[in-house]
């Protein structure tokens, strides 16, 4: 739960309009509600504890700490610039939980040559971000496509038989999986997989040979 959603919710349970809270902070009844909604960017840090004084609390109840109360005396002892990075962190942190997702990995897929891949599931992994229209995860296994998908790293792609000329793809080459810029030379019938880094050269093969399975989506 945000702090947004921590204060609104020890408000109502305290039966205290927005305009209450806000007369003890000094700020508008509008403002309280931004501040619910989450609508500000960064909640001022020196309103913390007076917030938590109007509401009846602490001010670890509304930052999530009140399963580890050792942290507020060392919070308390730092400068205000400091208090202020350490409140923006824990904030960061909290909504990151909270926002967690579960996606399935189906296992590896070569930054180089490619390698067998399956389509059963080997793990669950949990993220703050899954992107848009991603259907598959792979474990990148390679350092052809560094610096943009790092060898371990994960990558995801939606299920597609084709994609766009220069598009970075998952294709299936000679019944193994690769992670590759895709490149068509219509002309000849062939089709150029290239690596990111420049370490590594470009592998061109019969159009036939490969398989398209998805599009890389960030």
């Amino acid at each position: 739960m945000s702090i947004g959603k921590r204060m609104k919710a020890r408000r109502i349970e305290l039966k205290l309009s927005a305009d209450q809270v806000g007369e003890k902070l000094g700020v508008s009844r509008a403002t309280i509600y931004r501040y619910e909604k989450g609508d500000i960017e960064k909640f001022p840090i020196e309103s913390l504890e007076p917030l938590a004084e109007a509401l009846s609390t602490t001010s670890e109840y509304l930052m999530g700490w009140e399963l580890e109360r050792d942290i507020m005396p060392v919070y308390k002892k730092l400068e205000a610039d400091r208090q202020t990075k350490v409140f923006d962190f824990a904030t960061y942190q909290l909504e990151e939980q909270e926002n967690l997702q579960t996606f399935t990995v189906y296992g590896q897929t070569a930054a180089g040559s490619p390698i067998e891949y399956g389509q059963d599931a080997v793990e669950e992994k949990e993220t703050s971000y899954i992107p848009k229209g991603a259907e598959v995860a792979l474990i990148i296994n390679g350092k052809s496509m560094e610096p943009n998908y790092p060898d371990g790293s994960i990558v995801f792609y939606k299920r597609q038989p084709q994609v766009e000329n220069g598009s970075v793809a998952i294709v299936e080459v000679d019944g193994g999986v690769t992670c590759k810029k895709v490149k068509f030379d219509y002309d000849n019938e062939k089709i150029i997989l290239q690596s990111i880094n420049p370490e590594f050269e470009d592998v061109i093969v019969e159009s036939e040979q490969v398989k398209i399975l998805g599009l890389v989506v960030k």
